[in-house]
């Protein structure tokens, strides 16, 4: 075993963890298994400074509207969207309906990984995220990368080094772009590249993944810009 490969964290499958009653985790309801995704849905609409009665009244001309009552029990893991409403749902958001597919698969994937970052430094978790993608290791990257954000949050730059947040975030990017989720890559990108505070050897590598993704998804056009 190689030095890189002695620091990558110890990854744990789903199929083995257990629940709180001591059942295994795949004899459970799905909906557990995707409570990142309906949480993500809850923040999406916060972002869009949405209250839940303004999400039912602008779902009022879609073929199947959302009660308040009915999304508060999505957000909250207890109820599941049909296409329908998941459709609607990215129209008001104004999110692709391929980027919520591909992010409800991919939050599903991380489900069945755990990784503890805990007591380590951003530079060893970006050291670590590297030598998985070196590995080909990408949803391992993936996950690894998303627990640090969850754990360290946006942290400024300082003399110590640099934004670790944002620089994690682009690796978010780079793993999604491997995996081949082209939306929800885009959107990252774009998020990215909307902060100012975007180092500029950040805010190059944000903009080549953008490009890429754009190409992948056939809008030449933007690319080219």
């Amino acid at each position: 075993m190689t030095t890189q490969e002695s620091r990558t964290p110890e990854f744990s499958r789903g199929e083995h963890r257990k629940s709180k009653r001591g059942e295994p985790v795949a004899e459970q309801e799905s909906l557990g298994d995707a409570k990142r995704f309906w949480s993500f849905l809850r923040k999406v609409r916060e972002r869009k400074r949405l209250s839940l009665d303004a999400v039912e009244e602008m779902s009022s001309g879609y073929s199947e509207r959302l009660t308040k009552s009915h999304l508060s029990r999505i957000e909250n893991g207890l109820a599941e969207p049909s296409v329908r409403k998941l459709f609607a749902l990215s129209q008001i958001y104004g999110m692709p309906l391929t980027s919520l597919a591909e992010r409800f698969e991919l939050d599903l994937q991380r489900e069945q990984l755990s990784v503890d970052v805990k007591g380590k430094s951003g530079e060893e978790i970006y050291s670590i995220a590297i030598g998985l993608r070196d590995a080909g290791r990408y949803v391992e990257e993936l996950v690894t990368l998303i627990a640090a954000l969850e754990e360290f949050g946006e942290q400024p730059a300082d003399d110590q080094g640099p934004a670790w947040g944002q620089r994690f975030r682009v690796g978010v990017c780079d793993c999604l772009i491997h995996l081949g989720r082209y939306e929800t890559a885009k959107v990252h990108a774009e998020e990215l590249l909307s902060e100012p505070s975007l180092p500029a050897d950040l805010r190059v590598d944000t903009l080549v993944c953008f490009v890429i993704c754009c190409k992948k998804l056939g809008r030449l056009t933007v690319a080219i810009m």
